[in-house]
């Protein structure tokens, strides 16, 4: 049959004058309006209609199994179908995921008449689907021609560039597919709720008072009207749209207010006579009536059902979004203050005001320096309080302006021998908060720190008299991790975080210390916490991409699991034209066994390896912590026999 004879069986209302075309502006094709569909609602995949529910059709409650006449049936199918064969079973109702959360994709595969092998007869005549976003109200509608025995068991995407997808769905022609305009009975909402299609069709998420763009891109030339008029006993939790609201509207086969009332279709469960209907729900009828009849009046609150102003184009309407002039369509909002982390000047800390004192993009309950600009926060000691407010940056005792190094916290004191290393030696480090020759200067502002006449700049044992300073050996890597630069002295030195199997890519984290044999990997402006557990969870790669794109990404890929192994390196610098090398490995182990013991703090990610170094905990803390220092006394005893160095040395390559 041709869908010129096929265009019988549909309601004439469904249908347009296709001169309204020379007028059109909406797509220029299904293709293109498809796979604009798919840029907001996700990737619909080939499917199979068989993998769908059956919509029963019944008579008295029995199963039919093939079609009867006319709408003799309990629950008929409303489609306006030839000859009123509104009875035809084994048509089938299929939701499909498009990894889109706030997208619902339903297809339905309808029998039109029965030519079929029962119900696993996989020949189909009419097969739709409607793609609805629920935070935009935008939907999409698809519909394939209207022939006896369509495939459903392989049906191609709408969005596929393909000769079977042409063949197999209807172009838009300026008033819907082929000029069926699904808005003519698809008014009130996007989803027609039918007695029929709700048997298998389970609306209790549904809003069926939620936004509702009715000419998405225009297909259908025109927008529908809907409205809810107050206090009427019938639209209590849904609104009437104006395209089925007439009081001359029989239905004719299609979903009509006129033939829900007489039916008695509503309320759901009406089980009453005529007369206790009409006494419960005439009036609200005949307010309808009005309404259809003068959509404008007082009580009808009519609306046009049209695209919701959205500023930043991220799908979400400015009406609910959380960042009105920067796209989220994530909408994550860590601190739950109602401004989404895409735009708020401290997304994990509730501030409601978006107060900033100083003007610098960070608002003030997590400035590290309130009333001094510094939008790179940059707090080198890691004390909480930012380097433009702070007198002592790097924490060595020497406030900044008497300090030969204000952003530096240790120097050279020596050498090591390296043993089965490509170089000879490594250099020891200091704290410059020490005293080494006991005048009452710290090193940090004492030119000559052993006092022996010998500036430091000059000296190669600045802290202990001599210029002989080489000390217990090192091999390569280090045996003890924690040693390579202890409670300071890390800044020459990074750490490395590789998937064992797939090293490529790698996360760098440039700041860090080490405290009381933890590993502290502080947070910075360019790298968010969520970054770094992402690293550490075995998802370099999606922790790489976050940087640039959503921290949300981040968090949730850190909650995943991986079966590859992580490990995590202690690396240095290039310097003087010297490649960088590795210098201990910290931990290597399976990222699904970490131990998380706190997922609230933003400033660091404090890492505890076990003592077989295979696995670790770790704890996202709001403060890093700080650990008194030991002034180097005797340097020459401060090395263990085993080459710990432990609370008194700073090692490093």
């Amino acid at each position: 049959m041709s869908l010129i004879s096929l265009r019988s069986w549909l309601p004439a209302a469904v249908f347009t004058t296709l001169a309204m075309s020379s007028a059109f502006a909406g797509p220029a094709s299904r293709l293109a309006y498809a796979q604009k569909c798919a840029e907001e609602m996700g990737t619909i995949p080939t499917f199979n209609c068989k993998d769908g529910t059956v919509i029963p059709i019944t008579q008295n409650g029995v199963p039919l199994t093939s079609a009867s006449g006319g709408e003799d049936c309990d629950k008929p199918v409303q489609l306006g179908l030839a000859n009123g064969n509104q009875c035809v079973p084994y048509s089938r109702f299929l939701r499909i995921n498009t990894g889109v959360s706030t997208v619902e994709t339903v297809v339905i595969c309808r029998k039109y008449d029965q030519d079929d092998n029962g119900k696993d007869d996989t020949a189909f005549t009419d097969i739709a689907m409607i793609q609805h976003n629920r935070a935009s109200g935008n939907t999409c509608y698809f519909q394939s021609k209207l022939e006896h025995h369509l495939d459903g068991t392989s049906v191609p995407s709408p969005q596929e560039n393909s000769v079977k997808a042409s063949n197999y769905w209807l172009e838009p022609t300026g008033s819907g597919p082929d000029g069926i305009r699904c808005t003519a009975c698809h008014d009130a909402d996007p989803f027609i709720w039918s007695p029929y299609i709700i048997q298998v069709a389970n609306p209790s998420n549904w809003n069926a008072l939620g936004f509702w763009n009715s000419n998405y891109q225009d297909l259908f030339g025109m927008t529908v009207k809907t409205f809810k008029p107050t206090g009427n006993a019938c639209t209590t939790c849904h609104r009437i749209g104006n395209q089925v609201c007439d009081r001359h509207d029989l239905g004719g086969g299609h979903v009509s207010v006129r033939e829900v009332s007489d039916k008695h279709w509503m309320p759901p469960g009406f089980s009453g006579t005529n007369q206790q209907w009409n006494n419960s729900f005439a009036a609200a009828r005949d307010q309808i009536f009005d309404c259809c009849d003068n959509p404008n009046g007082a009580s009808c609150n009519t609306k046009v059902a049209d695209a919701e102003p959205d500023a930043d184009g991220d799908f979400i309407p400015d009406s609910v979004d959380n960042c009105k002039f920067l796209k989220n369509t994530n909408q994550l909002d860590s601190d739950g203050d109602g401004v989404g982390n895409a735009c708020d000047i401290c997304p994990y800390k509730s501030n409601p005001d978006q107060k900033d004192s100083d003007g610098d993009g960070v608002g003030d309950v997590c400035d590290n320096c309130v009333n001094k600009s510094n939008p790179d926060q940059l707090d080198t000691d890691g004390d909480g309080k930012g380097n433009v407010c702070d007198a002592d940056d790097d924490n060595d005792g020497c406030l900044d302006n008497a300090d030969d190094k204000p952003l530096e916290d240790s120097s050279v004191i020596g050498r090591r021998p390296a043993v089965n290393c490509p170089y000879s030696s490594v250099p020891v480090y200091g704290w410059d908060g020490a005293d080494s020759d006991g005048d009452g200067n710290r090193n940090c502002h004492d030119s000559d720190d052993d006092n022996d006449g010998i500036p430091d700049a000059n000296d190669p044992c600045p802290v202990v008299s001599g210029t002989m300073c080489f000390y217990a050996a090192v091999s390569c890597p280090l045996q003890h991790w924690w040693d390579v630069c202890w409670g300071g002295g890390c800044n020459e030195l990074f750490i490395k975080i590789v998937s064992v199997i797939n090293p490529n890519p790698e996360t760098i984290v440039a700041k860090f210390r080490i405290q009381e044999q933890q590993l502290i990997l502080e947070a910075t402006a360019e790298q968010s916490v969520d970054v770094i557990d992402a690293a550490i969870s075995g998802k370099a790669q999606q922790a790489e991409k976050v940087v640039a794109k959503s921290v949300a990404t981040a968090m949730r890929t850190a909650d995943a699991t991986t079966d590859t192994k992580v490990r995590i390196e202690v690396w240095s610098k290039d310097k003087e034209g010297k490649p960088g090398a590795l210098i201990a490995t910290v931990a290597e182990y399976d990222p699904g066994s970490i131990k998380w013991l706190e997922r609230t703090g933003r400033m660091a990610v404090v890492i505890a390896v076990n003592a077989e170094g295979q696995g670790i905990s770790a704890s996202n803390v709001a403060t890093i912590p700080q650990v008194e220092r030991d002034p180097i006394v005797d340097l020459k005893n401060s090395i263990s026999t085993k080459g710990s160095t432990i609370r008194k040395l700073k090692e490093m390559q």
